[in-house]
């Protein structure tokens, strides 16, 4: 099964508002595509940020939200096959496209989130956590080889393991994580090889 792989390490800087147990903050991603992901963009991408939210439930378990934007980018030569159905027409087109190429994917990550803390929250100085997130993403494939871009964007169900440390601070949280995202292929992604 093809799937769409990289791995986001985050630094997550969350201010608590409204309450000691809302947390809302704002996290700079770097992301380093894994399998089939990297066989069409293989370098490691320092264009990403997320948005996120968590409320405690209690003092260890946390559950909320997140929205994403992550770039992958890459100059390449290598012939690139493509497969798609235009518009209007029934049968798929099947092609190889040679030359100068600049690939891109965006994805745009929208999760829910729940984690699980260790350690007492009101003596910890470092609180490791672990954490697993549901959603879906929207990635948008792009090749642009002289004049003709190649665009296709599907959605995808997408399943995400971190593991991570909060390091509480006064008015201030600073979460560092390692987020394994893991969407799903659908029929329409456009076969790469």
């Amino acid at each position: 099964m093809k799937t769409i792989f990289s791995i986001i390490f985050s630094l997550f800087i969350s201010a608590q508002i409204f309450a000691q147990d809302d947390h809302f903050g704002m996290s700079w991603d770097v992301t380093v595509p894994l399998g089939e992901t990297s066989e069409y963009v293989g370098e490691t991408s320092w264009l990403g940020f997320t948005m996120q939210w968590r409320k405690f439930m209690t003092d260890n378990v946390s559950l909320g939200f997140s929205f994403g934007w992550s770039v992958l980018h890459q100059r390449s030569f290598e012939t690139h096959s493509f497969k798609f159905t235009p518009d209007g027409f029934n049968q798929a087109i099947n092609g190889d496209v040679s030359g100068e190429q600049f690939r891109y994917l965006n994805s745009f990550p929208i999760l829910l989130k729940g984690h699980y803390y260790l350690g007492d929250p009101y003596d910890s100085k470092i609180r490791p956590y672990g954490g697993l997130s549901v959603g879906t993403t929207p990635i948008q494939q792009r090749t642009e080889i002289g004049i003709i871009a190649i665009t296709d964007t599907n959605w995808h169900f997408t399943v995400a393991p971190e593991l991570g440390i909060l390091i509480p601070l006064d008015q201030l949280d600073l979460f560092f994580a390692a987020t394994y995202m893991y969407s799903l292929k659908t029929k329409d992604t456009i076969n790469y090889h």
